[in-house]
């Protein structure tokens, strides 16, 4: 689980070379699920604004500084990417539970600790 820390935009090209706005997203961990703990990591996202500039990817959630969730993230090329791209965040309300769902964050922990036996 992680609070998004900050987030700031700047213009990329990507594996394909198209420029586009990609957004650095940083996440403080409150607690790791699964693999090795950090405490700030750092997040590629496409999409974001750069000045008057603003690139809104369909299938990507924008993130904006306080947004909690819990990220499942992927290394690539010393980068870290969302899992599945929008798939890979499951963004929690105030009561803890997964956005637009019932599933509660308690339910997400109990899964992740099954998968791991």
């Amino acid at each position: 689980m992680a609070v998004v820390e900050d987030v700031s935009a700047r213009f990329a090209v990507n594996d394909f070379g198209d420029r586009l706005i990609v957004s650095d997203v940083w996440l403080r961990v409150e607690e790791t699920l699964k693999g090795a703990a950090q405490n700030l990591v750092p997040v590629e996202v496409e999409g974001g604004t750069v000045g008057d500039l603003t690139l809104q990817v369909s299938d990507l959630p924008a993130f904006h500084k306080g947004d909690r969730g819990v990220f499942l993230l992927d290394a690539v090329a010393g980068r870290n990417h969302l899992h599945a791209r929008g798939k890979g965040v499951l963004k929690l309300d105030r009561s803890d539970r997964v956005a637009g769902t019932d599933l509660r964050l308690s339910d997400v922990k109990a899964r992740v600790r099954a998968s791991q036996k």
